[in-house]
């Protein structure tokens, strides 16, 4: 059996027993359905064999044909499948409930947690990452988890006068969407890769679990990011530099400081996320001494979906093309 708990129920949950990773937080789906209008937040409850899985995500329901898609959860991040009292479901019960999902929707698409990895098999397509983390469960300094190179270049940016630190200035999220407007540029990109209104939704909703931290060099903010924290992780989710200023290795010392940070604060893990396809990203991830963490996420379709998606699709806009 299928549920669907209301917001309310969801954020009651979350109070009691907040999940390991924001992105299975309220907050997440509740900024996303500000942002992005199609999309509205799930917490979908599924009772098989006796037992309950919860799966946060997000779902929409559109098109001439009213497709209904689940995803867990969108723009490359993922869920948290958790049993009644909060911890994490096996591979086996994972198997059952995303079955039970596949009958239910038209698509799904499901990214479990890298920290609680579960296995789909049968007819899912499989999509491998891999995450560069760091696991904090140690005593004694800092110092251990980072490599040589990073912490000679962060103190190097320190005794040039860079300064880190979180910035909770009701300017906060303009200050640095002003960075990552300027960041994506040298990107090669038209606009940010995200709506500065989601930024906003996720400071809204996110509370004291969303932080804007700034790398300041004599007074001006040269580098940043945005934080999002679970109950077990800090995940670094953006992030953006002025390109004039990477002679100071800003990113360098503001990980350095998140690090501490979230150390600090109690949780486990300390995310940079997947970044495939960005050699750059990657190797700086490695300079830091981030370990690989790999993961799967995975997606599913029926038949009718799936062949009006590899044929009908297509064939639409082939005609829309010669029609200009």
């Amino acid at each position: 059996m299928l549920l669907s708990l209301p917001i309310e129920k969801w954020m009651a949950r979350d109070t009691a027993m907040p999940a390991p990773t924001f992105f299975a937080r309220p907050a997440w789906a509740l900024a996303l359905s500000a942002a992005y209008e199609r999309l509205h937040p799930a917490l979908l409850t599924v009772k098989v064999d006796g037992m309950t899985c919860v799966v946060p995500g997000v779902e929409t329901a559109g098109g001439r044909l009213g497709w209904r898609t689940f995803v867990a959860s969108p723009l490359g991040t993922y869920t948290y499948l958790a049993d009644s009292e909060g911890e994490a479901a096996d591979s086996v019960l994972a198997e059952t409930v995303c079955a039970s999902l596949a009958r239910a929707f038209d698509v799904v698409e499901v990214t479990p947690w890298p920290l609680a990895p579960v296995h789909l098999s049968g007819a899912w397509t499989r999509y491998e990452h891999v995450a560069g983390v760091f696991d904090l469960k140690y005593n004694g300094s800092l110092l251990p988890h980072v490599k040589g190179v990073g912490r000679r270049m962060a103190g190097q940016a320190a005794r040039r006068g860079l300064l880190c630190g979180r910035y909770d200035g009701e300017d906060s999220i303009d200050v640095y969407y002003a960075l990552l407007r300027e960041a994506a540029k040298h990107w090669g990109l038209p606009a940010p890769p995200y709506p500065k209104r989601l930024f906003e939704a996720l400071r809204h909703y996110g509370g004291r679990d969303v932080e804007v931290w700034l790398a300041r060099f004599e007074g001006e903010a040269v580098a940043g990011g945005v934080v999002l924290y679970g109950s077990q992780e800090s995940f670094f989710w953006s992030a953006a530099m002025r390109r004039d200023f990477a002679f100071l290795r800003p990113s360098n010392a503001l990980n350095l400081a998140l690090i501490e940070a979230a150390r600090e604060r109690g949780v486990r893990w300390y995310n940079l996320g997947s970044s495939e396809g960005l050699p750059g990203v990657e190797r700086f991830k490695r300079s830091l001494g981030a370990a690989d963490v790999r993961y799967a996420s995975f997606s599913r379709d029926r038949l009718l979906h799936s062949i009006y998606t590899r044929v009908l699709t297509p064939m639409k806009r082939r005609v829309i093309g010669a029609q200009r």
